[in-house]
């Protein structure tokens, strides 16, 4: 990449094979988002579901309720963005298992 020292391009290039390994293992599991450790960290940091909405883009609270709620699934891309949001890392905020152990009260991501 233009402008990074070797230095820093090796580190970037280190960086991106483990997300690159993480994503992997993830993905090879059932993930799912862990909807009341959702709830709870948001309402512990005293966050309605209508500001955790407007940083996912949602115009009303009603898209985020549906993913806190369980109703609807949270894209990969939202599930980084809500975590920087909240604070927290992403895989944070999931329940990875192996597939036979799959629990259909979270939702996949």
């Amino acid at each position: 990449l233009n402008g990074l020292t070797e230095s820093e391009n090796s580190l970037l290039t280190i960086t991106l094979k483990v997300i690159t390994m993480r994503l992997e293992v993830i993905t090879a599991m059932v993930t799912q988002v862990d909807t009341e450790k959702l709830r709870r960290i948001r309402t512990q940091a005293k966050l309605t579901q209508g500001d955790v909405a407007k940083a996912l883009g949602y115009k009303t609270p009603l898209g985020y309720h549906y993913i806190e709620s369980g109703r609807c699934r949270l894209r990969a891309d939202q599930l980084f963005i809500l975590a920087d949001f909240l604070g927290v890392e992403a895989d944070e905020l999931l329940i990875v298992r192996p597939a036979a152990t799959h629990d259909a009260r979270h939702t996949s991501v």
